[in-house]
């Protein structure tokens, strides 16, 4: 089914957008950057968009990854998520964003579109182009690393289990 493309520009799917773009760049104002540059392209594609959220996602993932090699510092831009005095001041989502921004790419991604924005498996798997058992693993080891950084990094070797 083909959407008009005044039908993709809904408050929610920009917001959701901006969140995924934020999540992987770290940066809000960044991200509001490239959820715009993806709007543009859209507005002067003529090809028509078949699964718009897979191809916004997929276009804001790319936009996203493509500023990350310019700026060449990725390491950089995990470290400066927060500064180590303010640990003790984490709310809780706090500390599961500090937990996802310390993930790799493709497992901050995953995590995002599954367990944020609330997409089906199946879903991600398409906007990720990978199969769902693979998603399903990256998924598994994300959330694992998640909940040993929270242990380790947050909370010294104390057990949450």
């Amino acid at each position: 089914m083909f959407m008009d493309r005044k039908e993709i520009f809904s408050r929610q799917r920009l917001d959701g957008l901006w969140r995924l773009a934020s999540s992987v760049l770290s940066d809000t104002e960044e991200a509001k950057d490239v959820v715009q540059d993806v709007m543009m392209k859209v507005c002067v594609s003529p090809a028509p968009i078949i699964n718009v959220d897979s191809y916004l996602v997929r276009a804001v993932v790319n936009t996203c990854i493509d500023r990350i090699r310019k700026r060449d510092r990725v390491s950089e831009l995990v470290s400066d998520v927060i500064s180590e005095s303010r640990i003790e001041s984490f709310d809780d989502r706090e500390i599961v964003r500090y937990a996802i921004s310390r993930l790799p790419e493709r497992q901050r991604i995953a995590v995002h579109l599954k367990d944020i924005e609330g997409y089906t498996t199946e879903e991600v798997a398409g906007m990720m182009e990978i199969e769902e058992n693979h998603l399903r693993t990256i998924l598994c080891r994300a959330r694992k690393a998640m909940r040993d950084i929270i242990e380790k990094e947050l909370y010294g070797e104390v057990q949450l289990r």
